[in-house]
């Protein structure tokens, strides 16, 4: 189990001071990227030895108060065992207090570096290790997304160069930052999403929106192929 203290800057928050689940993402990103490599599975020892690299299938965050401006907050993730090909990894911030401000959990798969295929957890069955114990929070699971619905909204992106991580793709917490902008930036309570397929350099995706009750379904498809890159869903403040 890895425990961080941060401090909520100018850079993570929305104009109200509040801290968004894209900028949450990310902070969860890089306590993964920490939390792996000195626990022996990180990107390098897992590339070098393995021929793959770590990549986000689904994400679920449950907000329950997003950290304010200023406000130093406490990030604690631990991992658990694999099952298949997913290796989930609970996330939870805290105040200073240690009241719980946000749960997530991300589902994590191993791809080959040069085929993107998706290989089996026991690929590293033998360096991987779960250490859950002790992690005490609300268990968030990941939801399943129905997109047969109508889209009232429709736009599209395309991904600028700052939007590409070290794999070469559309960060994972971009997609977020995407979900988000499509909403207008409103606060949201939760939000689940699936990553369906990279989103490389040179794509461009339609973003179709739907919204019911405070509820939304979001899906991002290819302009030429149509191909679903991710799908999200959640339910706004």
């Amino acid at each position: 189990m890895l425990k961080k203290e941060f401090i909520v800057d100018n850079s993570m928050t929305d104009k109200n001071g509040k801290a968004t689940p894209d900028a949450l993402a990310g902070i969860m990103q890089d306590m993964a990227a920490e939390h792996s490599f000195v626990t022996g599975v990180g990107k390098d020892d897992i590339k070098k030895h393995h021929g793959v690299v770590w990549m986000v299938a689904k994400t679920k965050f449950v907000i329950h108060r997003a950290p304010m401006l200023n406000e130093r907050i406490i990030g604690i993730t631990a991992s658990t065992c694999a099952k298949r090909i997913v290796f989930p990894r609970y996330f939870k911030f805290e105040d200073s207090d240690g009241n719980v401000l946000a749960s997530s959990v991300s589902e994590w798969i191993l791809v080959d570096e040069k085929t993107r295929e998706i290989m089996r957890s026991d690929t590293v069955d033998d360096i991987w290790k779960r250490d859950e114990e002790g992690f005490e929070a609300e268990i968030v699971k990941v939801d399943n997304i129905n997109i047969n619905c109508d889209f009232e909204k429709n736009l599209e992106r395309s991904p600028i160069l700052e939007e590409i991580d070290s794999n070469g793709h559309v960060n994972n917490a971009v997609y977020i930052k995407w979900v988000l902008d499509t909403l207008d930036n409103r606060e949201v309570e939760e939000l689940n999403i699936h990553y369906s397929q990279e989103i490389m350099p040179d794509n461009v995706i339609n973003i179709s929106a739907h919204e019911q009750n405070h509820e939304f379904v979001i899906v991002g498809r290819d302009k030429l192929t149509n191909a679903i890159h991710f799908k999200a869903s959640g339910i706004l403040k």
